[in-house]
């Protein structure tokens, strides 16, 4: 529908590889940026990669999922559980 899709995880490969094979499906580039969002750094980088890139955000989709049994916390002190 002309929109520009960017993808973003933590896993420089699987990202380019995910945004290669959406963009080849669709037809429509797709960008991807590399940012581990388990930290405040990380968030930091994929917003400012983001703006870099363009001038407005008109939708964004979340998607994580998994089950985490061991609490721990994140480079930021942040609690969190891990499998």
């Amino acid at each position: 529908m002309g929109g520009q899709v960017t993808i973003v995880s933590r896993n420089t490969e699987k990202c380019a590889a995910v945004a290669a094979a959406t963009a080849a499906d669709s037809g429509t580039p797709v960008e991807y940026i590399a940012a581990d969002l388990s930290t405040i750094a990380g968030i930091s980088h994929a917003a400012a990669d983001f703006q870099k890139k363009q001038d407005r955000l008109h939708v964004l989709v979340n998607n994580a999922g998994g089950f985490f049994n061991k609490r721990t916390l994140t480079a930021d002190a942040l609690n969190i559980l891990l499998p």
